[in-house]
């Protein structure tokens, strides 16, 4: 019988982790892109706006160094979507006059809050998107500003670099967002449907997984590893020369959470079956235990209990009232 299956959990966690190399992957080029600007203007003399970039820059990327070990994913991505374009809103206006292409900084801000948040969020960040773009506008028609200007060559090129830049950006959410819609959607469908699901749908590697299974499968039925008890996952790998984490990942898709569960399965099916052939009375749980592979009592009461829902002792107690039953009724015919 088969442990609960941990798909959703392994899932929840994969999520999290395509989440956090999306931080990680945006913070690294968002502070190429400030350092690369800071260098171009430092070159053209403008050092206010070098600097300006500058501090952008190293502020994202310290604040991602510091929060890295224990990182919030959320609560990181809330902050960045408030104060990311308050800190834009001065870039905004100095180029306003000569292009408006610099609002494109501004389309990753719903996207993102598509990526991590609740259609509610979605909105709200959208309308906050919104709000910066108009009042950005407001600004500059009510009130005077003497920002430098630069040569339209200049303002030609780099609006194409922004653009391709935030091609670039928005092509990597989209591909990132739809890894985690496939683990979301199949967290829905196995909540809907009530059964268990793989981890993920790659066909090549759930096919490839059972292949790496069925060889498990011999070892444990034709070969009966699991009666040493000193047999793990090591042991395994090296019989099989296959490494640790392939045969970790092709137990959990046939359903079992861990290795440990599944050759537990075995044994518990092992003393099942030695329970309904050997006369019981001249064996012990001692030795059924430790016959299938178990160390301690303890742990063979744990996996017992997981797959027959009883105590060894509650189940003996009723094969024995059975084997009573059967003996009755045979006497009485």
């Amino acid at each position: 019988m088969k442990t609960e299956y941990q798909g959703k959990i392994l899932r929840d966690q994969k999520i999290l982790e395509i989440k956090k190399q999306l931080i990680k992957f945006y913070v690294l080029l968002m502070t190429l892109i400030y350092v690369f600007y800071f260098l171009i203007y430092f070159l053209i003399d403008d050092k206010f706006m070098a600097f300006y970039l500058l501090t952008g820059g190293v502020v994202l990327e310290a604040s991602w160094l510091l929060s890295r070990k224990n990182l919030n994913v959320e609560n990181y991505v809330k902050k960045y979507l408030i104060i990311a374009p308050l800190y834009c809103f001065y870039i905004f206006l100095q180029f306003f006059d000569q292009s408006v292409v610099s609002l494109v900084w501004l389309v990753p801000i719903p996207l993102g809050a598509y990526i991590f948040f609740t259609k509610r969020e979605i909105i709200l960040y959208s309308i906050y998107a919104l709000f910066i773009i108009f009042s950005g506008i407001f600004v500059v028609h009510t009130v005077e500003l003497n920002f430098t200007k630069y040569p339209q060559v200049f303002i030609t090129s780099s609006d194409l670099f922004i653009i391709l830049i935030n091609i670039a950006i928005i092509g990597a959410l989209v591909y990132l967002k739809d890894q985690i819609r496939e683990l979301e959607l199949l967290n829905l469908l196995e909540n809907t449907e009530k059964i268990p699901l793989p981890v993920s749908i790659n066909t090549q590697e759930i096919k490839n997984s059972q292949s790496l299974f069925d060889r498990i499968e011999h070892e444990m039925n034709v070969n009966q590893v699991f009666k040493d008890s000193s047999f793990n996952i090591s042991k395994l790998s090296i019989l099989l020369k296959v490494n640790n984490n392939y045969i970790s990942k092709s137990i959990r898709y046939q359903g079992y959470s861990n290795f440990n569960n599944y050759i537990n399965s075995y044994r518990i099916k092992y003393v099942l079956e030695m329970m309904n052939t050997n006369a019981l009375e001249k064996v012990t749980l001692l030795y059924l235990y430790t016959e299938a592979g178990f160390v301690s009592q303890t742990t063979f009461n744990r996996a017992f209990k997981e797959q027959t829902e009883s105590t060894p002792s509650e189940y003996l107690q009723k094969l024995n009232n059975n084997i009573t039953s059967q003996k009755e009724n045979e006497l009485k015919t």
